[in-house]
């Protein structure tokens, strides 16, 4: 195919993204995640029915970016892929160390776009990439606690996602100002995963890095929600270390006046 003779058609495109790869500094680290999330990306295309070999894809170094193949509706990228994708970085985060956790940003568009020789092109996918990598979006990812987000266009929300009251109503709007870019964009959160007990996702066992921008205090025991015993306990191995602490603190401040 030459540039001279590339068609250029409809398609769906999908980008996915993963947070703070470049603090990642060792090379094997970065190298597991990039395959993990290659994995993760080809396997949630086949799960929703997608030919992975039909379709146009590129690695993007801390991610890649999809386009399907025609005739493929939009809709399988929102209601197929992306609960895929969600169910794969979930299913890695559960089966890995802390060291190979995934957050992963995804952006879905539309439009028309041109394969050739060297690769694709249009502005649409200007788009997709100026969505996933917003300032917003980045933003609400990074004080979440999510380890997934989705970000769609206002083009693809206005066409399909406002029409599915219940898949529009998780979707808050947001400015996409990046470049030559103004447009608006619309992202979504998926509810915390659960422990392996079936309990929430704690935001303080997070990073220490990431703990201011969960919106959470720091954590703590509220005494006052402790059992009779458990509070007795408590107090009983506080209080030596509270004295002791006092009389140092008495002592660095020199003797008292006398009053």
């Amino acid at each position: 195919m030459t540039a001279s003779t590339a068609l250029t058609l409809h398609r769906g495109l999908i980008a996915v993204d993963i947070v703070a790869f470049g603090s990642r500094r060792d090379p094997d680290v970065q190298l597991h995640l990039r395959g993990a999330v290659h994995q993760i990306t080809e396997r949630a295309c086949r799960l929703a029915g997608l030919r992975w070999e039909g379709s146009h894809h590129e690695d993007r170094g801390d991610g890649l970016f999809v386009i399907v193949e025609p005739g493929t509706s939009v809709t399988t990228l929102l209601t197929g892929v992306v609960p895929e994708l969600l169910r794969g970085v979930r299913r890695h985060n559960k089966l890995s160390s802390r060291t190979a956790q995934i957050r992963l940003r995804v952006a879905v568009h539309a439009g028309f776009v041109r394969l050739d020789d060297h690769g694709a092109a249009g502005l649409p996918l200007i788009e997709l990439f100026r969505l996933l990598g917003a300032p917003a979006f980045r933003a609400i990812v990074e004080d979440s606690a999510s380890d997934f987000a989705v970000a769609v266009s206002d083009y693809l929300f206005d066409e399909v996602v406002r029409h599915n009251g219940e898949l529009a109503a998780g979707f808050r709007a947001m400015p996409v100002e990046l470049k030559e870019t103004h447009m608006r964009g619309w992202v979504w959160l998926p509810p915390l995963p659960a422990n392996p007990h079936g309990l929430p996702v704690n935001p303080h066992d997070l990073p220490v890095t990431d703990r201011s921008r969960t919106g959470y205090g720091p954590p703590g025991i509220a005494i006052s929600e402790l059992s009779p015993e458990d509070r007795d306990l408590v107090l009983a191995v506080l209080s030596p270390l509270v004295e002791y602490l006092q009389g140092r603190m008495g002592r660095s401040r020199g003797p008292r006046p006398i009053t």
